[in-house]
This record gives C-alpha cells, structure tokens and sequence, in this order.
C-alpha cells in the first residue's frame, strides 16, 4: 500500500453530535492519532459504524502531507497499528 506515506500526519475530518462539520487538530504519528480515536469513539463522538456522510459520528481520516491531504481507510494497517498498540509505545 502507497499510503500512508511515512512521515505523513494525519487529520480527521468528523460529523460531531450536533451534525457540525468538524477537523481534528494535526497527528504527528498513528499513536497520537490513536489516542485521540480511542477518546472520542469512547465517548461515543466517533462511531465506526458511521462512515456515511452527513450522519453524526462518521467520520473521514486524512493523511496530510505538504500541499496534499489523501483520504486513508481507518482500517489501514498503520491506523490499526496504532489503535492496538497505543500502550506499547508509553501512551495508556
């Protein structure tokens, strides 16, 4: 798979509950990402299940690098990567 690309930082674009259009801050890396994925699907502001557009909590994962933003799979290897293994890398 070409992308990610390695040193890309990732962004999520995301219907909040109130069905506002909303981006998430930059990523440096799938661990940050991860955390921040994590926080928000336990919370119930990002549901998996809702990928459509236009439905709250769906959402779209971007990978950003300088002067292009590509949209990625929240199933990538690298994504999925960094949702598992947060705790390996010191983040709880």
């Amino acid at each position: 798979m070409s992308y990610p690309p390695a040193g890309c930082s990732y962004q999520v674009l995301y219907i909040d509950p109130m069905g506002r259009h909303t981006e998430s801050p930059l990523f440096a890396d799938e661990y940050s990402l991860g955390d921040w994925f994590k926080d928000k699907s336990d919370s119930g502001e990002i549901d998996r299940e809702a990928e459509a557009e236009g439905r709250p909590g769906g959402f779209r994962i971007y990978c950003v690098t300088e002067g292009r933003r590509i949209e990625i799979d929240h199933l990538h290897p690298r994504l999925v990567h960094g949702r598992l293994n947060r705790q390996a890398y010191g983040r709880a």
